[in-house]
């Protein structure tokens, strides 16, 4: 089978993520803004990564763009992001808001831990994330809103490792 990693990352932990992935699949490594429907109709197999901001995956378009193509592909996919993956109702819901229904269906989907680092994000997002952060309820999210964290670990992957080594093999 013929794969592919394609990602979507701002500020580095989905990019990191990719990389590990291609490197141990042996697969060659895409940013998403480089892949066209032609370089898609390659592979049989797609792993596409990206990062959550403010509820979106960055590749949210990119996806219902490519939906149709993407379909007839084995597909897996990880979010990389600050929501823990047992928070059921908030991963239910960034799936639900950003993947089309003939996808979600059929792709794989692994949330993984993210980092945040404070003095690397924008303006924008800084005040973004100040004003989410008065709004949390959680103290333990609220904690890590405001002083940031780095979760971006390889041994994050091993559960999808495992899924991908078992399609590999099928």
């Amino acid at each position: 089978m013929k794969g592919v990693v394609i990602y979507k990352s701002r500020y580095g932990a989905t990019q990191q993520y990719a990389e590990w992935l291609a490197k141990d699949m042996g697969f060659p490594l895409i940013e998403v803004d480089m892949v066209s429907e032609l370089v898609l109709n390659e592979f049989d197999f797609v792993i596409m990564g990206s990062s959550v901001y403010i509820g979106k995956l960055l590749i949210k378009s990119w996806l219902q763009d490519h939906a149709g193509i993407l379909q007839k592909k084995k597909l897996i996919l990880f979010v990389v992001c600050g929501t823990p993956a047992s928070d059921m109702a908030k991963t239910t819901a960034i799936v639900a808001k950003n993947l089309p229904v003939a996808l979600a269906s059929k792709c794989g989907i692994f949330f993984l831990k993210g980092r945040l680092h404070l003095k690397k994000l924008s303006l924008l997002d800084r005040i973004a994330l100040r004003f989410g952060a008065r709004v949390e309820k959680d103290p333990i999210q609220k904690q890590r809103m405001m002083f940031g964290y780095d979760e971006v670990k390889r041994e994050n992957l091993e559960p999808l490792l495992k899924v991908l080594t078992r399609t590999e093999a099928a």
